[in-house]
C-alpha cells in the first residue's frame, strides 16, 4: 500500500482525463471510493454518456470546479491492482465447504451462553398469553413458546449461538430483535411455536326457542401449542419481507438443521452485501445536477 498526495484540482483534472472506473483501477480501489473522496471534497464527475461523446468525436460539456480550497492536499491510498482484486474476490466468494467444517455443535451443554442463561431466567416468571405461549420480552432473546416447549428452544439457541460466536459473528439484542452481525450485516432471529386449532361447541349462551341471531356459529374454535417449533432468519430492511424458515417436521427436527441456519445466513448476508453495492455503484454513476 502506498499513499499519494493530489491537490483537489490535481484531482479534478484526472477525474475529467479518463474514465472513473480506469482511474479507481490504476488506484487500485472501486470506483464507488473514488466517487466518495470525489464528493467529499466536492469535486464533480464526468456524467453518464459523456466518454461515449468524447469517443464519438463530440463535444462534450465540462463542468467546472466550483469554488473552494484548490491548494488543498488530498491523501490517497493505493494498492497493487492484482493484490486488491484478489482480495476482492475472495471476499465475494461464501467459503460453504470451509465454513461448514467449522460449524460443530458444542459437545458440553451444561454451561449455556450467557444471552441464553439470561433469557432463561426472564422467561421463566413471565406470564403466558390466551393461547398458551410465552410472549417476546423485552431485552430478551427473539422466543414465543410454551413452558414446555421453553427447554428445547434455548437449547436450540444456545448452540446456534456459540456456533456463531466461534465462526466470528456477532449476536446482539436490541428492544425489538435479537440480530446476527455478519461482515457488517445485520439480520433478525427468532425462534417460536406453532398454534394448533381445535373446534368445540359453545357454552349455552343462547336460547334455542327464542328468535335466530345471523351469523351465530354453534362452534367455536380454541388454539393452544403445538410442540412444533419454527426458526426464522430474515432481512432487517425497512420494508424487507425476505427471509427464510424451518418447521419441525416428522422427519427432522430443527436440532438437526443448524447449520443450514448458518449456512443460510452467510449467503443472505452476502446478497445483501452485494445489493448494497449495486445501489452505491449506481448512485455513484448518476450525473450530477447543478
Amino acid at each position: 500500500m502506498d499513499i499519494i498526495q493530489l491537490t483537489r484540482k490535481e484531482l479534478y483534472d484526472q477525474v475529467w482525463s479518463e474514465p472513473i472506473s480506469r482511474l479507481a483501477q490504476r488506484y487500485g480501489f472501486s470506483d464507488v471510493w473514488l466517487a466518495r473522496i470525489c464528493r467529499k471534497n466536492n469535486i464533480p464527475r464526468p456524467p453518464r454518456g459523456y466518454w461515449a461523446i468524447v469517443q464519438s468525436g463530440g463535444k462534450a460539456r465540462k463542468t467546472p470546479l466550483p469554488k473552494g480550497d484548490n491548494s488543498k492536499v488530498i491523501e490517497i491510498e493505493t494498492y497493487d491492482h492484482n493484490t486488491k482484486r484478489e482480495v476482492a474476490l475472495s471476499k465475494e466468494r461464501i467459503p460453504t465447504k470451509r465454513l461448514s467444517k467449522k460449524i460443530i455443535i458444542p459437545a458440553d451443554q451444561t454451561d449455556p451462553h450467557p444471552l441464553v442463561r439470561s433469557a432463561s431466567i426472564t422467561l421463566a416468571s413471565a406470564q403466558e398469553d390466551e393461547n398458551g405461549l410465552i410472549p417476546y420480552q423485552k431485552d430478551c432473546l427473539s422466543i414465543q413458546v410454551s413452558r414446555d416447549s421453553l427447554h428445547r428452544a434455548l437449547s436450540i439457541l444456545d448452540n446456534l449461538i456459540k456456533v456463531l460466536a466461534n465462526i466470528g459473528f456477532e449476536i446482539l439484542i436490541t428492544d425489538e430483535s435479537t440480530q446476527v452481525n455478519i461482515d457488517g450485516i445485520s439480520l433478525g432471529i427468532t425462534i417460536y411455536e406453532e398454534l394448533n386449532k381445535r373446534r368445540r361447541i359453545r357454552a349455552v349462551d343462547h336460547d334455542l326457542e327464542g328468535y335466530y341471531r345471523f351469523g351465530y356459529c354453534l362452534y367455536e374454535y380454541k388454539t393452544f401449542p403445538s410442540k412444533r417449533l419454527c426458526f426464522s432468519v430474515f432481512d432487517l430492511g425497512a420494508g424487507s419481507t425476505k427471509g427464510k424458515s424451518w418447521r419441525d417436521s416428522d422427519s427432522r427436527k430443527l436440532e438437526d438443521c443448524l447449520k443450514e441456519f448458518v449456512l443460510s445466513m452467510i449467503r443472505m448476508a452476502a446478497r445483501k452485501k452485494k445489493c448494497l453495492l449495486n445501489q452505491e455503484t449506481n448512485e455513484a454513476g448518476e450525473p450530477e445536477h447543478k
